[in-house]
């Protein structure tokens, strides 16, 4: 009887900690894009306009003190200050992304489309993946206009 019971427990032990491996490894489409995983890594896009490449977010809000959105984007080379305009999944932006300073992980070209002189004050859409640790790997970015 008692092995009975012991087998019973590891089966059940065994399908708990299976089903949470299989749960945890489905994709979801959602508004915000996919989501995928325990960690709900989300691909997500982000626009807006980059006020400076170098500069720290301090910095700007004392220039611009009424400017809510302001967002500091860092990476291995430097930093930008973004404003950012919109975003495709907002609740996880605004959840993770607290205080106001993101990590940034993407190919040389891509961080220098960002940090471009050029390309201040110009739309920038930046699509890539949100992790909970305020890393934003990039996938493209684009520049309008």
């Amino acid at each position: 009887m008692k092995t009975t019971k012991m087998m019973i427990g590891a089966t059940l032990a065994a399908s708990l900690l299976f089903s949470g491996i299989t749960n945890s490894a489905q994709a979801f489409l959602g508004g915000g894009g996919v989501s995928i995983g325990a960690e709900g890594t989300t691909v997500m896009r982000i626009k807006g306009k980059v006020f400076c490449a170098g500069c720290k977010l301090d910095q700007v809000r004392k220039e611009q003190p009424r400017e809510p959105r302001l967002y500091q984007l860092t990476y291995n080379q430097g930093q930008i200050v973004m404003k950012v305009e919109w975003v495709s999944n907002p609740g996880r932006w605004n959840h993770v992304v607290w205080p106001a300073k993101v990590w940034l992980r993407g190919t040389e070209a891509q961080l220098l489309k960002l940090a471009a002189e050029e390309n201040q004050q110009k739309e920038i859409e930046i699509t890539g993946i949100l992790s909970n640790s305020r890393t934003f790997d990039i996938a493209e970015v684009m520049v309008n206009g």
